[in-house]
């Protein structure tokens, strides 16, 4: 049984079992960006407002005796996997997409204004007799150039606003 909640952006997956094993994996990212072109590839994002991205991962088993075992006699395992994403830019140009040459250029381009905000939030909790959580939070990731050939790559990033990251894992 999966319930998700949000709506604007911010979405929760909680799994509901019984006695047993409980798994939550969300992955959100706010914006993604893969480009490919023949010479010349660019991906610009230009951020006056605010970009806000949450990733929360909620896995629960009961531990209570006299039933804290699967039938197979393994502990109830709960595993939690939150990874939020703010920017995510791929940008590749040149030979094997489009021509054969090498491309000219790639490049990836975040611009936060002095007004903007970028936040990014990732939480896992894992509750169980078994349990692991992990929490991974990316504000802006940037890759130009990686896979193929190029005269030119570059990422940049100018902030004059406010980035926001962070990411938290509790198992119990």
């Amino acid at each position: 049984d999966f319930r998700r909640s949000g709506g604007n952006g911010a979405y929760t997956t909680t799994p509901h079992f019984g006695v047993g094993d409980a798994i939550a994996n969300p992955d959100a990212e706010g914006i993604d960006q893969d480009v490919l072109a023949g010479l010349t590839a660019s991906a610009v994002v230009d951020n006056s407002g605010i970009i806000d991205v949450q990733a929360t991962a909620d896995a629960s088993v009961p531990t209570f005796a006299p039933d804290d075992f699967d039938s197979d006699g393994t502990p109830n395992r709960a595993e939690a996997n939150a990874t939020a994403t703010g920017i995510n830019q791929n940008v590749d140009a040149g030979d094997g997409l489009l021509v054969t040459e090498a491309g000219i250029l790639a490049s990836a381009f975040f611009n936060n204004t002095a007004t903007a905000q970028l936040n990014v939030d990732a939480l896992a909790i894992a509750v169980g007799d078994t349990a692991s959580a992990e929490a991974l939070a990316f504000g802006v990731y940037q890759a130009a150039g990686v896979d193929d050939e190029v005269l030119e790559a570059t990422a940049r990033v100018v902030n004059d606003g406010l980035i926001d990251v962070g990411a938290q894992a509790t198992a119990t």
